[in-house]
């Protein structure tokens, strides 16, 4: 039995390529999967950062704004 090791989100071309020995397709839904969880994050800390700037806008703007109407 031999194990391996690698650091990085995917593993070396000649060990992905291992994986199809494996299970069908398998460097392919390896590297499928990979793309698809980095849209993800990128998408989140898009959201993130569309949030932070619209409360930070949201804050300056009825700081600006702010009137004494009793019933607004």
């Amino acid at each position: 039995m031999q194990q391996q090791a690698w650091s990085g989100p995917l593993p070396p071309p000649a060990v992905l390529g291992q994986f199809d020995s494996v299970v069908d397709n398998g460097a392919e839904r390896i590297f499928r999967s990979w793309e698809s969880e980095t849209a993800h994050r990128q998408s989140m800390a898009q959201r993130e950062l569309t949030l932070y700037w619209l409360t930070i806008f949201s804050a300056k703007y009825s700081h600006s704004h702010s009137h004494s109407c009793s019933f607004c």
